[in-house]
């Protein structure tokens, strides 16, 4: 019998190049897009604070969940801006350092490592924010696309399809304005390995991506679990990497990149690494996420309704996985009889990656105690955030088993997969009286599915269930973020609002001044010296003298965090959050730095 051999496929005796048609379509996209100053900020909710209700998204609506994005990131680029690329933010009564776990485009050595930025020194603002977020949608799609066909070696109609159902899962969805640029970035570590270049070029590449990647969002906990997954496909795909001269290079730019990193943000990391919150989070035990949570890899709406999560206790961004209707429809429809033809070399691949998930969901699921996995650094892992990487690695998988084992469509699987479907929305859905329209769509393509035999050649039988899940995962996914105009966020217009505000400012020593209402950064990136702030690091000096009554110990537990300044009514300075810190706003009007009535 011939035996399947584990070789790249690019084509699929197609005509034409799915991934170059792919390319050009981003590339026009990126003209439309960058042109109108298109963005998926929630920023309107900060419109509306300072009084610019009509400046609603184009299309969708604005998420309050992502406040990280609308109250922090964003605001804190406009003061950049605001402070002409410098690094340390002039137009803040703290005067805090810029450089942090968020990335912004400063005017530093550190700008060769931001690609994403680069428009910011030459182009208006709001073009340059717009070209920003696009960059992480262009490289992911065509990223992944390129890791999924030319190192996986999947056809290249799948590695497209593939590339964009990932992107439309919902964790990547839920999480896109924070983690957006580490996600993206992440599969071209490994594509660049395989380009036929000079070997001293190549690992040049891949040093300055992989300072890129943990320069675009300083994110230990999804940088660790990301290496651990390039690692593995590395190990399953190109093994010959692992070599002693070439796994020397790969070392060495990877110690150059990670020395580069800490360079670039070292007076950011020597003050935040003994804070109270996040200081050095040290995980004990591993598990703690919610079996139905792990679930919905399988069932991907089965926790939500409306982008609103159905577990108590959670968030929509908290809850999310990389989950989508092709990974259980592929496990109940796949052809497993034909594993016995397969080389040895597929055979290791998919052992290596199913080992590999295996240990992500123990890590995920079960109180494995840290010092097992120490050697893994996933002590500094939270098992929720492990949910990307396991969500990738079981998406690869299936996608590898699918096309090189390919599907046996049978009434009697489409009839158990509608089963196990139905089973499902009854115990998750039904049970809290919710019946969407998506379920029922799901569950009438399943069993339409039954005559695709009958309509299409069995080599498109993949890519129909791939067609499938990814339209299905537009639906549920693509309309949480919206397409929000940049252009107001960086002209920004004057309102009664903000006259109101300048007005106070002028009345003020320096400026400063003290309003309840504004949340995150967003007093401060309108261009307002305000004492409502988010601190990436703690501001001891600026604090101690306005809170003198305070012990040391108090002192030390309040303001040693990364803390969004919050002004209240209250007497005394107390936590909302581990990152919210209430302080009474008459201690800032009564004071000599800022007279605020």
């Amino acid at each position: 019998m011939r035996r399947v051999k584990f070789v790249p496929n690019w084509r699929v005796g197609l005509p034409w190049n799915p991934i170059k048609i792919l390319i050009t379509a981003v590339l026009l996209g990126a003209i439309v897009y960058v042109a109108c100053a298109w963005s998926p900020s929630s920023y309107q909710y900060a419109f509306d604070l300072f009084g610019l209700p009509d400046l609603s998204p184009a299309m969708g609506k604005a998420r309050a969940i992502r406040s990280d994005e609308w109250a922090v990131i964003t605001p804190l680029m406009q003061a950049t801006v605001n402070n002409h690329l410098a690094r340390y933010n002039l137009t803040s009564p703290y005067q805090e350092d810029l450089r942090s776990v968020y990335s912004m485009p400063l005017a530093d050595w550190g700008i060769i490592f931001k690609p994403d930025m680069w428009l910011f020194s030459f182009a208006n603002p709001a073009i340059a924010f717009s070209y920003h977020h696009y960059f992480s949608f262009a490289v992911l799609l065509i990223g992944y696309a390129l890791l999924f066909a030319n190192v996986m070696g999947l056809s290249q109609l799948t590695a497209c399809l593939l590339s964009a159902l990932l992107f439309f899962t919902g964790y990547v969805q839920y999480w896109w304005t924070t983690l957006g640029p580490t996600i993206a970035i992440f599969p071209w570590l490994i594509v660049v390995l395989d380009w036929q270049i000079p070997r001293y070029l190549k690992f040049l590449l891949f040093y300055w991506l992989a300072t890129v990647w943990m320069l675009a969002f300083f994110y230990p906990p999804t940088i660790i679990s990301l290496a651990f997954v390039g690692f593995l496909i590395i190990c399953a795909f190109r093994p010959t990497y692992l070599k002693r001269q070439t796994l020397i290079y790969l070392v060495l730019a990877s110690v150059a990149a990670a020395i580069t990193t800490v360079l670039y943000l070292q007076d950011y990391l020597a003050s935040a690494i003994s804070t109270v919150y996040p200081g050095q989070r040290i995980i004990e035990l591993g598990g703690g996420v919610p079996l139905a949570q792990w679930l919905s890899q399988f069932f991907p709406i089965s926790q939500i309704h409306r982008h609103q999560p159905l577990l108590e206790g959670t968030n929509i961004c908290e809850i999310s996985t990389v989950g989508t209707v092709y990974t259980v429809a592929v496990l109940c429809l796949l052809n497993y009889t034909t594993w016995k033809l397969t080389s040895a070399s597929f055979k290791r691949a998919i052992i290596l990656l199913t080992s590999g998930l295996l240990l992500t969901w123990m890590w995920i699921l079960t109180p494995l105690p840290s010092w097992l996995v120490v050697p893994l650094l996933w002590n500094r892992v939270q098992p929720s955030r492990m949910l990307f990487a396991s969500g990738l690695l079981l998406l690869m998988l299936i996608a590898v088993l699918a096309e090189k084992l390919g599907l046996k469509i049978t009434r009697t699987r489409i009839g158990i997969l509608a089963a196990i479907t139905i089973c499902f929305w009854i115990q998750f859905k039904l049970s809290r009286s919710i019946l969407e329209w998506l379920d029922i769509i799901i569950l009438v393509a399943i069993l339409l599915f039954a005559f695709v035999p009958k309509m299409l050649p069995k080599q498109y039988w993949n890519t129909a269930l791939l067609t499938i899940a990814l339209a299905i995962g537009v639906a549920a996914f693509g309309t949480f973020n919206p397409v929000q105009s940049a252009w107001s966020i960086f002209n920004r217009p004057t309102t009664n609002v903000t006259q109101r505000l300048d007005q106070q400012a002028a009345q003020t020593q320096d400026g400063v001044i003290a309003v309840i209402g504004f949340p995150g950064a967003t007093l401060n990136g309108w261009g307002y010296r305000s004492i409502s702030h988010v601190l990436l690091v703690p501001q001891f000096d600026f604090f101690r003298p306005l809170f003198p009554d305070l012990s040391d110990s108090q002192f030390n537990h309040l303001f040693n965090r990364y803390a969004h300044i919050q002004l209240t009514t209250e007497a005394q300075p107390a936590l909302a959050a581990q990152d919210a810190l209430n302080l009474p706003v008459k201690r800032f009007s009564d004071s000599k730095t800022s007279v605020l009535n």
